[in-house]
């Protein structure tokens, strides 16, 4: 169950519990793991808590049926604010209030080699943990991708950390077309700026000396819009 932290009542005789040392209670470790695979409907065996956050024993003994909720705010991402309410025999037996470390692994794209800005990732997929991804990952399938910085392998590869391989790249020669109404000149020129299809670009005219801006087209010719 997830809810407001602030808003729950205190079950009597409950006490918070600030995290000490590391306090062995099998039975919390599989309520916060359980907790963690719904919140995030992920499987449980990618769910690992490294501290269930307890500094006391847990005062509930091994039939409890142990309650874990959270704020609706809560990311889980490695430290997580949970509230532990136990119940044994139809009694409370505990509410307590921790700070857990859990860690979340999940499949991901990753580097497959270290890379230099500029050059193309080579990807594979690793497990890695969720809280050492920074943004949205890239779609293994929409690629080549260049990094945007250096990267080591194994880093999980999102997308503001690449640029897309350019379908036409600075200096390449392209076709300037000109014209309307059946009536089309064309002109040899050479692409200013890397670019994809249906860029904006910039285009030089030896011929006239001159600048044209246009749209890139599939073809490589570039639809002239005017000259600068």
């Amino acid at each position: 169950m997830i809810g407001s932290l602030a808003s729950l009542p205190t079950v009597a005789g409950g006490a918070s519990a600030r995290v000490q040392s590391r306090i062995s209670a099998p039975l919390v470790d599989a309520a916060i793991r359980d907790h963690v695979s719904r919140a995030l409907a992920v499987p449980g065996h990618d769910v690992e808590v490294v501290h269930n956050g307890l500094g006391v024993p847990f005062p509930c003994g091994p039939t409890a049926r142990i309650e874990v909720l959270a704020a609706p705010t809560e990311a889980y991402r490695r430290h997580v604010h949970l509230r532990l309410q136990g119940t044994e025999g139809g009694q409370p037996c505990a509410d307590l209030r921790v700070r857990a470390e859990v860690l979340v692994w999940q499949q991901m794209v990753v580097a497959r080699a270290p890379v230099r800005a500029g050059q193309a990732i080579p990807l594979t997929t690793a497990r890695v943990k969720r809280d050492e991804v920074m943004g949205d990952p890239v779609d293994p399938d929409g690629g080549p991708y260049l990094a945007v910085g250096p990267m080591q392998a194994g880093v999980p590869v999102t997308v503001s950390r690449v640029r897309h391989v350019p379908d036409r790249k600075a200096g390449e020669r392209v076709t300037l077309v000109a014209g309307s109404r059946g009536l089309s000149i064309r002109a040899t020129g050479r692409l200013l700026s890397d670019a994809h299809v249906g860029d904006t670009v910039r285009v030089a005219n030896p011929a006239t000396g001159t600048v044209v801006v246009g749209v890139l087209a599939e073809d490589g010719q570039v639809i002239a819009q005017g000259a600068e």
